[in-house]
């Protein structure tokens, strides 16, 4: 793993912006992450405002999205809690029913 992300820090440092930078960590997220298929950041600006700043693709904004319309949602409570929040089945997940409950 340091060998890996050693060379994920190399790899950054190389980009010509903010938005090659962030487009890079989402990108390695995905190589990174076993099972992972896609990746996004979201941004926290102030206390309430919270939006989708790099993606790996357009489902990861409609899932965000989505949680941003529930307000009930894995990520946000992971950034109010500063927690990691595993969601092994969303088809079977009870802590957010609003969200799980979107097509």
């Amino acid at each position: 793993m340091a060998v890996q992300l050693g060379r994920i820090a190399r790899s950054l440092q190389d980009q010509d912006s903010a938005r090659d930078t962030l487009d890079g960590v989402v990108r390695t997220a995905v190589e990174a992450i076993p099972g992972a298929r896609h990746a996004g950041i979201m941004m926290v600006l102030g206390k309430r405002r919270v939006y989708t700043v790099a993606r790996t693709a357009d489902l990861v904004d409609r899932i965000d999205r989505a949680q941003y319309e529930t307000v009930q949602d894995p990520c946000l409570d992971s950034l109010r809690r500063h927690l990691t929040v595993v969601v092994p089945d969303l088809r079977t997940e009870q802590r957010w029913p609003a969200f799980a409950a979107r097509p």
